[in-house]
């Protein structure tokens, strides 16, 4: 409480969403129903739509506003982690106070807009983290294996949007804090942003993402009396701890959708752990966050635009492995003992400065072989492209296994196959039944996550495709010749 009142004080805004009826307990997924049904019906300018259901049968709605040419075109979703409820009051009070302050139609000009408040309602009426099956759905963006995300990457296709925004929270309260301070300390930080330094994402994305989306946020934030970082999570090895910062893994939707060539941003408001304490200030930043990325994407429509239309020309090199730039930085934290702000000096993992490893060229195509047509499934929901190719003799690049085998321990129920490869420049003839996915496409650099053997959340470590000794999967350099 003391710390709150310091640092985190209530703000004067009311808020009249479904959860600000109670003085416990958040909105369910049926009172979320009703509320958005209301408020479509008073808008005039909105649609209620369903994207899919979830494993046990509810309904995953999107809110969309009216379409037009040439409109720039806004996707935020929250409610992925079912115990992060900030994320999705602050959509639906997002939702109320464009339509009841009847400024929607000032944007819906030059942006199109679809919400998604709840994209894990089955996690989140019993108010946990994962979907009904255990699994982490912001774990889910190549295997594909929860409907729900599915239904969300599908609509994300459908849609084709410029900026994606994923609202989460985050647990202030860590044990690997515990040994900070006298009897430990808590995050300092309002709202934390995610954003990737992934090098597979094209530069004009990384740039754009941060100078048009997050800097106006972050002025937006200080304006409020909020504090932000970019993100920062505690890695303890060994018994020393490092602070990782930014986004790299195509695991998370920052990434991933920013691999699919649109500038995305995963959202971190301070709030795992603490109920409904502070959840008026957590909802009210997520509805400045909101309001603040709507406005950047009409303000800077024609730049979004355009590094869409960069990121998709660029031609760098596949980075198959890249180390972060350490350094040595101070971090405030609160200390528990007496509830001041200090400062204290941590190793700075920095994955927003990352340096390229290893690289392989970047290839014109894709070939994937008739016995790994079943891929092609994760492909189309992805919204890659994906044709067929007569058979013939090609020149080609295939991959020579260096290593081959299966990760100890789990990750989201299942072992990982590590692989790594080097490649070497055939003739070949290719059956009938191979598939060719051309590097001129929006997808590309998500294709690249996908079907490298050595990529994270690629689907040969996933073991979507299974392999032995050699992979069904082929790179093109140069035209074909046959």
């Amino acid at each position: 409480r003391a710390i709150q009142e310091a640092y985190f004080p209530i703000p004067d805004t009311t808020f009249t969403t479904p959860a600000f009826d109670n003085k416990r307990g958040f909105t369910t997924h049926e009172t979320m129903e009703r509320f958005l049904r209301d408020l479509v019906r008073d808008s005039g300018n909105l649609t209620m739509d369903s994207l899919g259901t979830s494993a046990k049968g509810k309904v995953i709605w999107g809110v969309r506003s009216l379409g037009g040419q040439d409109k720039l075109r806004v996707l935020f979703f929250g409610g992925l982690h079912g115990n992060e409820p900030a994320g999705t009051e602050a959509l639906l009070a997002f939702l109320q106070q464009l339509t009841q302050q009847g400024i929607l139609s000032s944007y819906l000009r030059d942006v199109e807009l679809l919400v998604i408040p709840m994209a894990n309602p089955d996690g989140y009426d019993k108010q946990d983290r994962y979907a009904a099956n255990g699994l982490d759905l912001n774990r889910d963006q190549t295997k594909l294996v929860n409907q729900e995300v599915v239904h969300l990457k599908k609509a994300y296709a459908s849609f084709d949007a410029d900026v994606v925004v994923d609202f989460h929270e985050y647990r202030p309260y860590r044990a690997d804090f515990v040994s900070m301070g006298t009897f430990g300390v808590t995050s300092a930080f309002d709202a934390m942003f995610l954003y990737s330094g992934n090098l597979n994402v094209p530069e004009p994305i990384r740039e754009a993402t941060e100078a048009l989306l997050v800097e106006p946020a972050r002025k937006k934030l200080s304006e409020h009396g909020r504090r932000y970082h970019n993100y920062i999570r505690p890695v303890v090895i060994r018994g020393n701890m490092r602070f990782d910062v930014g986004a790299t893994s195509a695991r998370s939707s920052a990434t991933s959708f920013a691999l699919a060539n649109s500038l995305s941003v995963l959202m971190e408001i301070r709030g795992v752990g603490l109920q409904r304490k502070g959840f008026e200030r957590r909802v009210e930043t997520g509805y400045l966050l909101a309001t603040s990325f709507l406005e950047s994407a009409q303000r800077s429509k024609e730049s979004i635009q355009r590094a869409r239309k960069e990121g998709r020309a660029s031609e760098h090199d596949v980075v198959i492995a890249a180390s972060k730039k350490v350094t040595r930085a101070n971090l405030d934290f609160i200390d528990l003992s007496d509830q001041s702000l200090r400062t204290f000096p941590i190793e700075k993992h920095d994955g927003l400065a990352l340096s390229a490893l290893a690289t392989r060229a970047r290839p014109m195509a894709y070939v994937i072989l008739p016995e790994a047509a079943h891929i092609l499934e994760n492909l189309r929901i992805l919204d890659v492209a994906v044709e067929p190719i007569p058979g013939g003799t090609y020149s080609v690049e295939r991959y020579v296994m260096a290593e081959n085998r299966l990760k100890a321990g789990f990750f989201e129920g299942f072992q990982e196959r590590i692989v790594s490869a080097t490649t070497e420049t055939v003739s070949m003839e290719l059956p009938a039944g191979s598939w060719w996915v051309s590097a001129d496409q929006e997808r590309f650099n998500l294709a690249i996550e996908c079907l490298e053997p050595e990529a994270l959340c690629g689907l040969i470590r996933y073991r979507v495709l299974e392999i032995e000794r050699t992979i069904p999967i082929l790179r093109v350099l140069k035209p074909i010749s046959k």
